[in-house]
């Protein structure tokens, strides 16, 4: 038995199959969502780690600027740090300078080596709600992350004669 559909029946099936195309899940572009939420707070970070020896021999200062506001820390510490973390209200340039001056007069060295050990790490972000982060590039970057010598203690003086002003760190980030 053969069965017969109407013309009828066929122009609904069309356009039901039709209209399910046309309708998409995808949200309409004022929909969509931003790549990165808007809400989003920085944090920046100096890290610095120094042998006895060169707390021993120097005087150690850093020089930190948020904004306008200049903090100047004598480090006495093998370990120091800062960090920070601002909200909407952010000041437009972080920097950290770090810098030893040789003490004079220079200190009795003991023990038969002198080690210089130099350890310093900076980095500024930018957090979002989501979860996500942005790092932010330093305007101008030191040296390497780590300096390290041993050396004799007959020479110690020498070494310090040669530099007497030693810049750690000099970093400076804008944070947009």
């Amino acid at each position: 038995m053969r069965k017969v559909i109407n013309f009828r029946t066929v122009v609904i099936m069309i356009a039901t199959v039709l209209s399910m195309g046309m309708v998409s899940c995808k949200p309409t572009p004022e929909e969509e969502p931003d790549p990165k939420p808007t809400r989003t707070t920085r944090a920046v970070r100096y890290e610095v780690i120094l042998s006895e020896d060169i707390l021993n021999l120097y005087d150690v200062k850093a020089i930190t600027k948020v904004g306008e506001e200049i903090s100047e820390t004598p480090i006495v510490d093998p370990a120091w740090f800062f960090s920070a973390t601002f909200g909407e209200d952010y000041p437009s340039k972080v920097s950290c300078e770090i810098t030893a001056t040789a003490k004079e007069p220079l200190p009795e060295i003991k023990g038969e080596t002198t080690t210089i050990f130099i350890y310093k790490y900076s980095e500024a972000k930018i957090n979002y709600i989501d979860g996500t982060e942005t790092n932010i590039e330093p305007s101008f970057i030191g040296t390497s992350n780590y300096e390290t010598m041993t050396i004799s203690s007959d020479k110690t003086a020498e070494y310090v004669a040669q530099r007497p002003v030693l810049k750690i760190m000099n970093v400076e980030y804008t944070l947009k």
